[in-house]
């Protein structure tokens, strides 16, 4: 780099610094090039995590298949035919006891499916996100619904919403869309036509009268 490039100090400038004074104006003292911001240094995981995710490895031995500490929050993958013997042994053994699931959810990775159990300890005062994937061409998992009767209508949705079936379901059917609508709209190949739209809006009749007789 030529001399006209750089300060008295020799330090390098910018290309969009100083430019050409307009006649008549005092000339602006070049800027100086930023330098990168360094990379910040991940974070070190929560010691609490990390000793909940050593219990349940040794808890679940094999069938804790991988785990992950993102953001604050542990996840363990485990296979779906075990997961009803899974999640028995979380809500009953005296050192988990995970009583309470916040929320079941499901989710479309294009390559698979997964079903995410958000589970809770109001005893212990920890949680985790179990996980277990499912293949796309037939995506069926265990009930629930024995352990926690609140994921009665959280596999109703993902039925409904992703097309996840779940075995043992006392009353696995729609609980948003109409019964006879076609296909699984949160599925990501999912083809959405205007014809589809239903001519009324709001839930089903099904679920209207449910919710009148409090069941």
């Amino acid at each position: 780099m030529s001399e006209e490039g750089k300060s008295e100090s020799g330090e390098e400038l910018s290309a969009a610094a100083a430019p050409e004074p307009a006649e008549g104006e005092k000339p602006r003292p070049a800027k100086k090039a930023r330098a990168a911001k360094p990379e910040a240094e991940p974070k070190p995981a929560d010691p609490k995590l990390l000793a909940l995710e050593g219990l349940l490895k040794s808890r679940l031995g094999d069938r804790a298949l991988g785990t992950v500490i993102d953001r604050g929050m542990l996840t363990v993958y485990i296979g779906p035919e075990q997961t009803l013997e899974t999640c028995r042994q979380l809500r009953d053994d005296p050192e988990l006891r995970f009583n309470f699931l916040s929320c079941l959810t499901s989710l479309d990775r294009k390559e698979h499916f997964e079903v995410a159990y958000n589970l809770r300890s109001l005893d212990l005062k920890h949680e985790f996100c179990l996980r277990i994937k499912l293949p796309r061409n037939d995506p069926r998992v265990a009930s629930v619904t024995s352990l926690w009767k609140g994921a009665n209508w959280h596999e109703r949705e993902a039925f409904d919403l992703m097309g996840i079936y779940f075995e043992g379901h006392p009353d696995l059917r729609r609980i948003l869309l109409p019964d006879d609508w076609e296909g699984y709209p949160l599925r990501k190949d999912y083809q959405y036509y205007p014809a589809d739209t239903p001519d009324h809006q709001g839930p089903p009749d099904h679920l209207l009268l449910q919710l009148e007789e409090g069941t």
